[in-house]
């Protein structure tokens, strides 16, 4: 597939599924509100989605026929910068390992609770998406955490 199919069908995907939020599944499980001066429960959810919906549109927009970048001479770098795509068995890898902490992070929810798992799940998301830890940030936690 390429590149403008591939950013054609992402683009699509989004829209489909912030519609099916917005129109099937947050009306099926929010209730009304108590009181007639209380937020509606699916507000927010509404909200989230329907910005979502939105740029999943300009996505869609872009994608099919939007500005034309003008061609240039691209230098070695540009086309290797280019070539950064994951393909084959590191995207199996990758896939493997983004659900797996989805899955750790639904089991730490439950066993652990809120704080923990965001602390270690934060730091584990970092590590894998090639945040380098200095030393000085790691010295930082303690005080930031006592403090609050």
């Amino acid at each position: 597939m390429d590149t403008r199919l591939s950013r054609i069908v992402i683009a699509s995907a989004v829209c489909l599924l912030a519609a099916a939020g917005l129109f099937w599944l947050i009306p099926a499980q929010t209730g009304e509100a108590r009181a007639a001066s209380d937020i509606s429960p699916a507000f927010f959810p509404n909200l989230s989605l329907g910005i979502c919906l939105l740029l999943g549109l300009f996505l869609v927009r872009e994608a099919v026929g939007g500005r034309r970048k003008p061609q240039k001479a691209a230098s070695a770098e540009e086309e290797a910068a280019d070539d950064d795509t994951l393909s084959g068995r590191a995207l199996i890898t990758d896939m493997a390992i983004w659900i797996a902490g989805a899955v750790a992070t639904m089991l730490l929810l439950k066993f652990a609770g809120f704080i923990p798992t965001g602390i270690v799940l934060l730091a584990g998301w970092m590590a894998f998406c090639g945040r380098r830890f200095s030393s000085g940030w790691w010295r930082s936690r303690p005080r930031c955490c006592s403090s609050a």
